[in-house]
């Protein structure tokens, strides 16, 4: 039987066929799913997904978007604040203004 390794959309692949890599070998077979989060929408998040889409905003900029980057920076009382589209761009720009190289 071949071994069976979880895909980001929760189907199973070979292992076997994951570039070759042997590191692979012996992970169990997909069973069930892991839930990262649900998807939920509470209160106004529907009003404000849909008002995106109309004013073709579905974008890491807008007026959503600045409104809640002005809120985060008052809440925390900084002058600014930078809404970001995922943890890996959260990570990268910590890593940039840290100086790496």
């Amino acid at each position: 039987m071949t071994t069976k390794i979880p895909t980001v959309n929760g189907s199973c692949v070979d292992a076997d066929n994951i570039l070759g890599d042997s590191r692979f070998n012996g992970i169990k077979a997909c069973e069930d799913k892991v839930w990262l989060s649900s998807p939920t929408m509470h209160g106004e998040e529907l009003f404000f997904v849909k008002e995106a889409i109309e004013t073709n905003w579905v974008s890491t900029i807008g007026k959503n978007i600045n409104e809640l980057e002005k809120g985060v920076a008052k809440y925390l009382g900084m002058k600014d604040a930078v809404a970001l589209s995922c943890g890996t761009a959260s990570l990268h720009m910590c890593v940039k203004l840290a100086a790496e190289r």
